[in-house]
């Protein structure tokens, strides 16, 4: 999960559209795609914010359609409580 994404209030259906877009027709390209591009922020940062509120606030719609996709993805690997 990418923290503090505000909720753009989009639905799965609409979330995996997005993603899939950014993976150009692959939803688990589209996943790491994103990843990337937060895991980069994190790691070095980016001149053109002054804070990561406003970085957070380019990618909402990507963060948040990864988020809502994650969630429910992870889901699908949880282990059955005994």
């Amino acid at each position: 999960m990418i923290r503090n994404v505000p909720s753009t209030g989009m639905d799965l259906n609409a979330a995996t559209a997005v993603v899939t877009r950014y993976g150009r027709g692959d939803l688990l390209v589209g996943l790491d795609r994103i990843a990337s591009i937060w895991d980069e922020y994190c790691r070095n940062g980016d001149d053109r914010y002054e804070w990561d509120d406003e970085f957070i606030y380019d990618y909402n719609y990507e963060f948040d359609a990864y988020n809502i996709v994650f969630e429910s993805m992870s889901k699908l690997f949880e282990k059955e409580a005994a």
